[in-house]
């Protein structure tokens, strides 16, 4: 059997997950929140909050959720803006 090997994000992934973070960080201060007052409204780790805003880390759909709510803006706010800035 052959050892299971993490899989390394491809440029577009990352890039990708940039987009999203940085996005996600534009959102939270004009909505004049701290990273911990973020994730603690939407329920997630403060580091984790972290990794995301710095594109370490690529975030499920209930998490994007989460953060949308803690925004007050909907989930197609961020991914608009997203695309936008991705194309």
């Amino acid at each position: 059997m052959k050892p299971i090997v993490a899989r390394k994000k491809e440029s577009g992934e990352l890039e990708l997950a940039k987009v999203l973070g940085g996005t996600i960080k534009a959102l939270r201060e004009k909505a004049g929140m701290t990273q911990v007052q973020l994730a603690t409204a939407a329920k997630i780790d403060p580091s984790y909050m972290s990794q995301v805003e710095r594109g370490l880390k690529n975030i499920t759909l209930p998490v994007l959720w989460k953060l949308s709510r803690a925004l007050n803006v909907g989930v197609g706010t961020i991914v608009s803006a997203v695309e936008k800035k991705h194309r």
